[in-house]
């Protein structure tokens, strides 16, 4: 394993943070290979879209848009491994359980038990998430690669939105296997990529630059519900930003379908 380039070892630790998709086993890799993997979430998106929208393609051949939306929707969770939805449910748990009292939010949040707060809001997010992709795969029409093209811009944003949580809210849990994700001293060089993300996403997306201001201001929402309730961010909060975005891209483009 030695042999792998940097960037090769950097994409290998971001799919084995983001995804159940088997990885070479790194023996030994640097800080840098770390915190350079951060910047590479969109691409892990990208790649996971990439599978979906092959799924999709071939449900929607195959069953009705019911059974199509299920099975994608299980798809989704299993190939990330659920773990963004876990950080929704812990910091669903924390924020309301937590009564606005930092120390208490983190204690629930480091807690594996799932409160009421975290169960009734997965399966709102899940019921969200399925509704969206029952109606867009019955306005896609079999073999459309309209919902194919939208699931890998939808999975890059949400992966997107986490770096930017890392970027722009402080890191408050003393530990954590989030912490080493991103160098923010080199903020400029996050800056730069962050930029170039948004303009992939218009280059790609030219017809939704309102979806696209609308999930920006959900994001400054959960940035602020972030900074009011614990003083910024952990790994937790930022899988939930990634499961929000996404649910909110799909109602979106039911909105436009």
């Amino acid at each position: 394993m030695e042999r792998v380039s940097g960037f090769g070892r950097s994409l290998a630790i971001a799919f084995m943070f983001l995804s159940r998709i088997p990885m070479p086993h790194l023996k030994e890799y640097k800080i840098e290979d770390q915190r350079r993997s951060g910047l590479l979430f969109p691409l892990v998106g990208l790649l996971l879209g990439v599978l979906l929208a092959v799924l999709s393609l071939f449900l929607s051949s195959q069953f009705p848009a019911s059974v199509s939306a299920a099975i994608l929707l299980c798809a989704w969770v299993f190939i990330t491994g659920g773990l963004h939805i876990d950080g929704l449910a812990d910091s669903a748990d924390a924020w309301l359980g937590g009564l606005a009292d930092k120390s208490r939010s983190l204690a629930i949040m480091k807690d594996p038990r799932c409160g009421s707060g975290a169960v009734f809001t997965v399966i709102c997010l899940l019921l969200l998430k399925y509704g969206a992709l029952f109606h867009l795969f019955e306005q896609s029409g079999t073999g459309s690669t309209n919902l194919a093209s939208s699931l890998i811009i939808i999975l890059m944003l949400g992966r997107c939105s986490a770096i930017a949580v890392f970027r722009f809210c402080p890191y408050v849990s003393e530990s954590g296997s989030a912490l080493g994700f991103l160098d923010l001293k080199k903020t400029n060089v996050i800056n730069l990529a962050l930029l170039i993300y948004l303009s992939l996403f218009v280059l790609l997306w030219p017809a939704g630059l309102i979806e696209l201001g609308i999930l920006l201001l959900i994001w400054l929402g959960l940035r602020h519900l972030m900074m009011s309730r614990i003083g910024g961010c952990t790994g937790d909060t930022a899988g939930a930003s990634v499961e929000i975005i996404e649910a909110a891209a799909l109602v979106l483009l039911c909105s436009t379908g």
